[in-house]
């Protein structure tokens, strides 16, 4: 990383400190109305979490990152991180979003691009941004922002 990625991990890792030494705690307000969804053991599922309201259908989706996920059936890479969508509901009820299915591994790899690491969705009936590391071969490495469409 540069000056300014190695200025904000320095950054994060006072804040992290900080935290640490505050003894904070994290914690459910809603304790009597939780709503659990689980994923494969060692994906990561849930680090990155964002709400996303389709139009047509209307309805309001959770979406969930999975950064170390299994990659999907098509792609010669073995974990490559995932994004799930699930109904806002007690069942565990979450399917991957399959796309970006595609890999030439004579040209690039997708092997540990951290799919899922962040999910930004651009509002009601808009896109949910996912961005991804992608290396071209045999040296370059870049990120990608991912754009899905969620219905509308």
């Amino acid at each position: 990383a540069g000056p300014a990625g190695s200025y904000l991990l320095d950054r994060w890792t006072r804040v992290d400190l900080a935290a640490m030494a505050l003894g904070l705690r994290a914690f459910n307000l809603d304790t009597r109305h939780v709503i659990r969804k689980g994923g494969e053991p060692g994906s990561l599922f849930g680090l990155s979490l964002a709400l996303h309201q389709q139009v047509s259908p209307n309805k309001v989706l959770l979406l969930i990152g999975a950064p170390r996920a299994k990659a999907l059936k098509n792609q010669k890479s073995s974990v490559t991180g995932g994004l799930f969508k699930c109904e806002i509901s007690e069942s565990d009820n979450c399917e991957r979003v399959e796309f970006d299915n595609d890999e030439d591994p004579s040209k690039e790899s997708k092997e540990d691009q951290w799919m899922g690491v962040s999910v930004q969705s651009q509002g009601p009936g808009g896109k949910v941004v996912v961005p991804t590391l992608v290396s071209y071969l045999p040296t370059k490495q870049t990120v990608h922002n991912v754009c899905v469409s969620l219905g509308q």
